[in-house]
């Protein structure tokens, strides 16, 4: 893959994600009119109108990309009905199915926390014998 085709598939998927956003950040503010359903939708525009100068800019670096091809790619992933829903969301919330996946993501929050903190405490163990060592001589 050439890196002009691979920023055309990252301008792509990362329009995508900011329509999923907005789409998102704006059926959760009308469902429940929650403030950080707002935000992601706000965020979502933002991503949105910060792309479009970043495409403007790329398209006069390479003067032979289409545009169809990048707005044909979001609009096929918006309209398929697998992207909208999924088995856990939808589905019962005390299944074993949820609640399977509910202990699969504390768990691995879990890991990532933990070795995060293993890498900090080594960084201030670190930090703290420089300083030992500066003082010491």
């Amino acid at each position: 893959m050439s890196l002009k085709a691979f920023h055309i598939l990252f301008i792509a998927v990362s329009a995508a994600l900011c329509l999923f956003m907005i789409l998102w950040g704006v059926n959760g503010y009308r469902l429940s009119a929650n403030g950080t359903s707002l935000g992601v939708g706000i965020v979502g525009v933002v991503g949105v109108l910060a792309l479009i100068p970043y495409y403007r800019w790329f398209q006069n670096k390479f003067r032979n990309i289409s545009l169809v091809f990048l707005l044909a790619f979001p609009l096929w992933l918006v309209q398929t009905r697998t992207a909208w829903s999924c088995a856990v969301c939808f589905g019962d919330p005390d299944s074993t199915m949820t609640k399977g996946i509910k202990a699969g993501i504390i768990l691995l929050i879990l890991v990532v926390g933990g070795v995060l903190g293993v890498i900090a405490t080594i960084g201030l163990s670190w930090a703290r014998r420089a300083k030992a060592l500066e003082g010491n001589q």
